[in-house]
């Protein structure tokens, strides 16, 4: 009787694994939002609309701070799965593929009930994968914006470059000699 109650203790409930699916579909939904942001951050940066950048970038911030609070919820149930099963993992990092070794696990414990375990598994699962492909969406976008406003930052350089090599009234040894002649005018006067 002892060894059921500790057994019945170790064991995951369903409801942990469907608040965790659940998880995962609220932070692919906020990756979704942050995509399309980072896409018309794009258009903005080509469009040269700084006050629309400003905008989006501060939109991209609180969907930033949604973001983390989700992550940090399912980083919590999952690293709680991960220490009920640690005997049966060779580290206790919470990592993914410790993650997926829990839900083998646990895969192998459920024979009575192993239907409606496996649906869950197997939704949590899909739902980590799509996870997935939307983070990396995601960071696909952000690393073309920072692309595209580098190679934006170049062309305004290389335009006032050439500028002030083309127009000598800006270039710091003129502005000197200008102002040196017009006190020796203001001398004379």
């Amino acid at each position: 009787m002892v060894s059921s109650s500790i057994k019945h203790s170790i064991e995951p409930s369903i409801k942990q694994l469907e608040l965790l699916t659940n998880l995962f579909k609220e932070e692919m939904m906020l990756l979704q939002k942050a995509i399309e942001i980072e896409k018309e951050k794009g258009q903005s940066i080509l469009q040269a609309k700084a006050k629309r950048l400003q905008e989006l970038t501060q939109r991209s911030d609180e969907l930033l701070n949604s973001l983390i609070l989700v992550e940090n919820q399912r980083y919590t149930l999952i690293g709680e799965l991960i220490e009920k099963y640690q005997h049966r993992l060779h580290s206790d990092s919470v990592n993914i593929t410790n993650f997926l070794q829990v839900l083998r696990e646990i895969k192998k414990e459920q024979n009575q009930n192993s239907n409606e375990w496996e649906k869950v598994i197997d939704d949590l699962i899909y739902h980590l994968k799509e996870f997935k492909k939307s983070a990396e969406q995601l960071k696909q976008e952000v690393e073309t914006n920072q692309k595209l406003l580098i190679r934006t930052k170049n062309i305004v350089s290389d335009i006032l470059d050439n500028f002030e090599k083309k127009d000598k009234t800006y270039i710091t040894t003129k502005k000197q000699n200008i102002t040196n002649n017009a006190l020796l005018i203001n001398h004379s006067v």
